[in-house]
């Protein structure tokens, strides 16, 4: 785990699967996740970190299980590359890219939130979701 070197994170442990193709909904198998959170409480670990991309559902769905963060390999880059943006266009760069990949991460966060009613002129209208009004 070159890269958690890079950002400065030290892996304390490491849960590996061989499988064919990831999970749709967990990236993982339901056994290797069982697996996965009760290493992590184990170690005391404090994010887990995947060493591929993985869509926003994947990581939702670890999370929920292991009650831990989870950061893919994608996002572990951007991070590296936002720490050593020297540049102010550089940085924009980096902010950019990481509003584009946590834009699509951000759907259904607020799933509690949905359809709210509105409220005074100039605020949310009639039906509009929570997720609309924070962009």
């Amino acid at each position: 785990m070159a890269l958690a070197d890079t950002a400065g994170l030290r892996v304390v442990s490491a849960v590996l699967q061989k499988r064919d193709r990831p999970h749709p909904g967990t990236y993982v198998g339901r056994g290797k996740l069982e697996e996965l959170k009760q290493e992590a409480e184990r170690v005391g670990a404090h994010v887990i970190l995947v060493d591929d991309p993985i869509s926003p559902a994947q990581g939702r769905n670890i999370e929920e299980t292991t009650e831990l963060r989870v950061v893919d390999r994608a996002e572990l880059i951007m991070d590296i590359f936002a720490r050593n943006a020297r540049s102010h266009q550089a940085k924009i760069q980096v902010e950019l890219a990481q509003l584009q990949y946590f834009q699509s991460r951000l759907t259904r966060m607020w799933t509690h939130l949905s359809r709210m009613e509105g409220g005074e002129v100039g605020t949310r209208g009639p039906g509009e979701t929570q997720l609309e009004t924070d962009r």
